[in-house]
């Protein structure tokens, strides 16, 4: 192994660059490919929730949601009254939506997290609106 590869690899695991900037730098290098070394490296956890759409006319909206506010607002929403949570329940569901508020607390907001840090949704109309929903 070269002297540069474990300067690199030095510098991944003492946290001073990520696995994404590892691998850039290996794959600089010439070397074997990055993913042959980086899986057991550590991802940083999403901090944002991301959705972008691009309209035909030109229009774009870009909106991101610090994951600490959906924290935050997971640990609001347990201080909500039952019957306050049953209405929200109620409504999400006359609106097709599957998601029960009275199931989400703050203890589980951190494997929500975690699952949606592979999350990728890409939607291409095909009339020229394009939605992608993310975390980054």
């Amino acid at each position: 192994m070269s002297e540069e590869r474990k300067k690199i690899l030095e510098m991944l695991a003492g946290g001073k660059i990520t696995a994404e900037e590892a691998g850039k730098l290996l794959d600089a290098l010439g070397n074997e490919a990055a993913s042959d070394v980086l899986p057991q490296a550590k991802k940083a956890p999403p901090k944002h929730l991301c959705v972008r759409v691009d309209e035909p006319s030109g229009e774009k909206v870009n909106i991101r949601i610090p994951i600490r506010m959906l924290k935050a607002g997971m640990k609001l929403g347990s201080l909500l009254p039952e019957s306050a949570k049953e209405k929200v329940a109620s409504a999400m569901r006359g609106k097709g939506i599957d998601f029960d508020i009275r199931n989400a607390n703050a203890e589980n907001i951190d494997d929500l997290v975690e699952a949606f840090s592979d999350l990728r949704v890409d939607v291409d109309s095909g009339g020229g609106d394009k939605v992608n929903i993310f975390v980054e």
